[in-house]
């Protein structure tokens, strides 16, 4: 998913249903992107998940849902799964 300032109530549902559903076949550890890892996926995405679904309609907080839907893609990757935006 490519950055956005808003996201509407639809994609942020769509995004957490995913990472929850996956959430016990997390990996001990992921690259997010070529800038950012997490030692610990789980514990990274449930400190963001209240974030995101409760702000994900403020540009403040954009960022952190991007972060999300990076952490969903590696996951994914590693996982051999795709995923729709």
């Amino acid at each position: 998913m490519e950055y956005k300032p808003k996201y509407s109530k639809e994609e942020i549902s769509k995004l957490v249903d995913w990472m929850d559903s996956h959430m016990d076949r997390f990996p001990p550890e992921i690259e997010i992107d070529n800038c950012s890892s997490s030692m610990n996926p789980r514990y990274t995405y449930l400190s963001l998940r209240e974030i995101v679904c409760s702000r994900h309609n403020l540009i403040t907080f954009s960022a952190y849902v991007k972060m999300v839907y990076d952490m969903r893609d590696a996951i994914a990757k590693i996982l051999g799964e795709e995923v729709e935006d």
